[in-house]
């Protein structure tokens, strides 16, 4: 209706703005827009090139629910592991991106044998036929060392886009062991599967 919304404006990152409504957003009207004009400038004092505007509709109610790990790949207490393995964790629900990141500080850690591993590439992926913001690719920018315990801990710095934090706990970390013979050359095998084995009450759209 034109009415503008308060709101709390935070700089997640150097280029990440986030704007937070002061209070749940009104479902009538559902329609909402945000625009972001040429006033806002660099630390060099260039403006930006061109506005910006952006439109969405609100559902009925707030989200509260909290995201979870809903799987890790390699799983925990995997061995034989190649070096050369990157790390699949799927979420159980849509996450902001924004607030997926690894190395110092990240809000996914990987360690080897207790040690920081140097920063991976993130990327975000459709695994399991579900919102491509759900499923997320961890990929070392150099291998792991051999025979050696890797563990991959997803922390509640991760949010949905409605601000819920990550449930941590067993289910968001995952320790597996490297071979001893590096990246692995030979015949692949499954570790997992979802739907996992002997489960029921699966949606029929599933895909596995």
């Amino acid at each position: 209706n034109g009415q503008l919304v308060p709101v709390t404006v935070s700089l997640r990152a150097p280029n990440v703005i986030r704007l937070t409504p002061q209070s749940n957003l009104s479902t009538t009207p559902p329609n909402y827009c945000f625009t972001v004009n040429t006033n806002v400038q660099d630390t060099t004092g260039l403006a930006l090139a061109n506005p910006a505007a952006y439109c969405f509709t609100v559902g009925s109610a707030a989200d509260a629910v909290q995201p979870a790990v809903i799987s890790i790949t390699p799983p925990a207490s995997s061995t034989g592991v190649s070096t050369a393995a990157e790390v699949y964790l799927h979420f159980s629900k849509p996450l902001n991106p924004l607030t997926v990141s690894t190395g110092s500080g990240g809000s996914i850690t990987l360690t080897a044998g207790g040690q920081p591993v140097a920063p991976a590439s993130i990327s975000f992926t459709n695994l399991y036929g579900t919102n491509t913001q759900q499923d997320v690719i961890i990929t070392p920018y150099g291998t792991f060392p051999d025979n050696t315990a890797i563990t991959a801990t997803a922390t509640s710095a991760i949010q949905d886009p409605s601000g819920n934090a990550l449930q941590t706990g067993a289910a968001a970390t995952s320790t597996f062991t490297t071979a001893t013979t590096g990246a692995s050359l030979g015949n692949s095998s499954a570790v997992s599967s979802l739907p996992v084995n002997g489960t029921s009450g699966i949606p029929i759209n599933t895909a596995l």
